[in-house]
């Protein structure tokens, strides 16, 4: 199985499959985006989203904790912050992933 992600020019929503890391870019590894916002819809209690910068060992650029219930929606807003954003899906939890849901909004760089 594979993480479903759809993308436009300034973000992304991705839906884990609960086993495959996702990064930005993976065709090349080398973009970065202005990070503006995390948004995590868990799929039910206990999920936790972790992003990090570049990749697994990177600094954690967002952590949800673990939630309470699927409508504890967790959010972060950033001021542009210049990342590649990482999900190590070994880090996360999602009950029942493909009820998850992650979004990102970014203003993509020209590089």
């Amino acid at each position: 199985m594979a993480n479903t992600t759809t993308t436009s020019p300034n973000g992304a929503s991705i839906v884990p499959d609960g086993t495959t890391d996702w990064i930005l870019d993976q065709e090349t590894n080398k973009h970065f985006v202005l990070l503006r916002r995390i948004q995590f819809n868990p799929s039910e209690a206990g999920d936790r989203l972790i992003v990090r910068d570049g990749d697994a060992n990177g600094r954690i650029i967002f952590d949800s904790d673990t939630v309470a219930d699927p409508n504890d929606a967790r959010e972060a807003k950033f001021n542009g912050m210049r990342c590649i954003p990482f999900i190590d899906a070994s880090e996360c939890v999602f009950a029942t992933p493909s009820e998850a849901l992650i979004m990102m909004d970014w203003d993509r760089t020209p590089f």
